[in-house]
């Protein structure tokens, strides 16, 4: 069984994003501040008439979709990565955080949701973010378009779908050497480990590390799943749309 790696620090200083990012021995870019601010605005009145999340305080929009989404930096987990697909993006999470804070990356936000879609691309517009695309398609379609297979050196997926559901519709974006950075729960991933493993031998992939959070003390621990993409994906993953949440690897 892969052992947790315990870095647990509680993190409830939320005065200021960049100044966080800088803790973590990261370089801010200048005013993305006020680009989170705009995001959390946005997010607010879109979701007024579209329902797009569930978390409504500002101190949950930091903490939970903020925060949480720029975890892997803090591990330094994603410094080396030209490409980066968020797969079920939502209204952008992590992915679009993540491209905020680490701007050189070439990003792609993968959302099935149309009205998410519209918020997405309203919202890169209005802060106009170089180099990000949207797409409103399903992952299992995508993954067989030769242009995005083996296409990107970094996958993120933050969904709530089992492990070895995540790691089939993820690993044939990866090329080889890439690595999917999947959000979880420790209960979550201690469920999930053994059938996920299996289900990567055949996916042609690897957990490669875990790194363990809390957002602040009151909350129950989550986990980074990071797995690496160690050989090529059979072509017959990922399988038609709905088969891999109706008949899980394993």
């Amino acid at each position: 069984m892969i052992q947790i790696q315990r870095q647990v620090k509680m993190m409830t200083n939320l005065s200021n994003l960049s100044d966080k990012i800088k803790q973590w021995g990261e370089t801010a870019p200048k005013e993305i501040d006020e680009s989170f601010i705009v995001y959390k605005e946005e997010l607010l009145d879109w979701n007024k008439k579209f329902n797009l999340t569930r978390t409504t305080s500002d101190q949950g929009i930091y903490l939970e979709h903020f925060l949480d989404s720029l975890i892997p930096l803090k591990y330094t987990i994603i410094d080396d990565y030209e490409t980066m697909l968020d797969l079920g993006s939502g209204p952008g999470f992590p992915g679009l955080p993540l491209k905020l804070a680490k701007p050189g990356i070439k990003t792609c936000l993968l959302e099935s949701n149309f009205k998410k879609v519209r918020f997405l691309k309203a919202l890169i517009r209005k802060l106009e973010i170089p180099e990000i695309e949207v797409y409103h398609v399903r992952a299992e379609e995508l993954a067989h378009d030769q242009l995005h297979r083996n296409g990107y050196s970094l996958v993120v997926n933050r969904a709530v779908s089992s492990l070895n559901v995540v790691s089939e519709i993820s690993l044939p974006f990866l090329n080889r050497g890439g690595r999917l950075l999947v959000w979880k729960t420790v209960e979550q991933f201690e469920n999930e480990q053994k059938e996920a493993q299996a289900a990567l031998k055949l996916l042609g992939g690897s957990i490669k590390n875990t790194f363990e959070y809390q957002l602040s003390k009151n909350r129950n621990p989550y986990l980074i799943v990071e797995i690496e993409k160690t050989g090529l994906t059979p072509d017959k993953y990922p399988r038609n749309v709905g088969i891999p949440q109706k008949r899980p690897l394993s």
